[in-house]
């Protein structure tokens, strides 16, 4: 079976190299700000990777790529880490003129502030939502066979300085992702709220109305007031009244916090790590179930652990079962690439004899670049469809150098942020001799500002 997760991998490497929307089985993470997502993802890898703060921290999507690696000739299995972002322009019909870049880091504790800066970039130091993919690339002996999405909480107000339009970004970008009929969902509610109020389960009852792929993770058991008993809600009682997900699953908060009243696990950095210490993870969360009598009988069924195992289980059969159907799309994209090929010119392609590829292919591009100055140049001159009830080509160009352009061009008034002093001020510093030329091109200047309405 890992050889169809490993065929997986290469080919969602090469779908999204050439940029196509195949549509690709997937686990998709979806909750409110403040809902754990961010633990649950953590709690998988193993390791605190992303980053933390207040707000709409997550304004990217964010894919976590994991394979497991394993130990050959006698060497210890590689662990390989890196983050990759595409600054190309996303546009209806895909990608234009990608840019592809790529940092490999040594330490998962060097994630977090590479996500940050590619976000910085990405969002160009602004506070909204955009839609280009981050990867982050994990390859270790400790993390699962599993591709997750994470995506920006949902949000019920927007905060100060945010753009308006932040929260209906953030629920089109939820729908663009969950809609896919090959993504699973794993829908992230806090165990301490009433799940009635659970925005993820209601997204996901809109496009997996009877719940077959989607899976519901109660988080912050640990931070649950110790008088108040939530059997029903970890056994699916009260998430079936919303939605008849595949599953439920508990798990407690691993983020530090200690000091909480209710809290008992200690800092997830320094004792939730996969590397050597006290106690593992699993051990902190065995022993959190066995400290509470409620739910010692719901400990096989819950924590890290089982979450991990059933999606690995659940996500390979999920890829198994979609194969099919991705070979038929495969299928149509090749005959639809042949299909544009057949149309070029037999003379534009030289007998492919398996070594000149390389001879041909620029001469190739030469041509196509020529063949569209040439249709560019006929539109300009009005050597377009007449058949067309639309304008096109040059009377395009003349109508908005003649309107928009020049209309616009002349509200802008030149001067208008400068100050009679400021010019005064210029003017001496450029070192005029004569005083007498000064002062009659500070009166010329100053004449002017007042006609421009400085």
């Amino acid at each position: 079976m890992d050889k169809y997760v490993d065929d997986f991998g290469r080919l969602q490497s090469i779908v999204e190299s050439i940029g196509t929307d195949l549509p690709l089985p997937l686990i998709v993470v979806v909750g409110a700000q403040s809902d754990g997502k961010s633990s649950v993802l953590e709690s998988i890898v193993g390791h605190p990777f992303l980053p933390r703060g207040e707000g709409c921290v997550t304004r990217t999507p964010i894919k976590l790529f994991m394979r497991t690696t394993h130990a050959e000739n006698g060497c210890d299995p590689v662990e390989n880490i890196s983050v990759s972002y595409d600054t190309g322009i996303l546009g209806g019909l895909g990608r234009a003129a990608p840019v592809t870049h790529t940092k490999r880091l040594r330490d998962f504790r060097n994630i977090a502030p590479t996500i940050q800066e590619a976000t910085r970039e990405l969002t160009g130091g602004r506070t909204g939502i955009v839609e280009n993919l981050i990867t982050v690339n994990i390859q270790s002996p400790r993390v699962p066979n599993l591709t997750l999405i994470d995506l920006p909480g949902m949000i019920e107000n927007v905060s100060e300085g945010a753009p308006e339009k932040m929260r209906e970004d953030v629920n089109r970008m939820i729908r663009h992702y969950i809609s896919n009929p090959t993504a699973i969902i794993l829908a992230v509610h806090q165990a301490g709220s009433d799940v009635v109020m659970s925005k993820a389960l209601r997204e996901a009852k809109k496009v997996d109305p009877e719940g077959k792929r989607t899976f519901c993770v109660l988080t912050k058991l640990d931070l649950v007031d110790r008088q108040v008993d939530i059997t029903d809600r970890l056994n699916g009682v009260e998430v079936g009244r919303i939605l008849n997900v595949r599953r439920v699953f508990g798990i407690i908060n691993q983020t530090g916090h200690t000091n909480h009243p209710n809290g008992f696990v200690p800092d997830f950095e320094e004792y939730g790590s996969t590397q050597q210490g006290p106690r593992t993870a699993a051990e902190l969360e065995d022993e959190f179930f066995r400290q509470r009598p409620s739910y010692r009988q719901l400990s096989k069924l819950h924590g890290r652990d089982k979450l991990v195992s059933h999606l690995t289980s659940v996500f390979r059969a999920h890829i198994r079962d979609h194969l099919p159907e991705l070979r038929r799309e495969l299928d149509i994209s090749v005959a639809s690439c042949e299909e544009e090929l057949a149309a070029l010119r037999e003379d534009d392609l030289p007998a492919d004899d398996g070594s000149n590829h390389e001879h041909w292919q620029f001469p190739l591009l030469a041509k196509f670049i020529n063949r569209f100055c040439k249709a560019l140049i006929k539109s300009v001159d009005g050597d377009v469809d007449q058949g067309s009830d639309k304008l096109a080509g040059g009377v395009c160009l003349e109508r908005l150098f003649n309107n928009t352009y020049w209309r616009n061009l002349d509200k802008i008034v030149p001067l208008s942020n400068v100050s009679p002093q400021q010019v005064w001020t210029q003017i001496q510093n450029c070192g005029v001799r004569s005083l007498n030329t000064t002062k009659h091109l500070s009166s010329v200047i100053l004449t002017f500002l007042s006609t421009t309405g400085s």
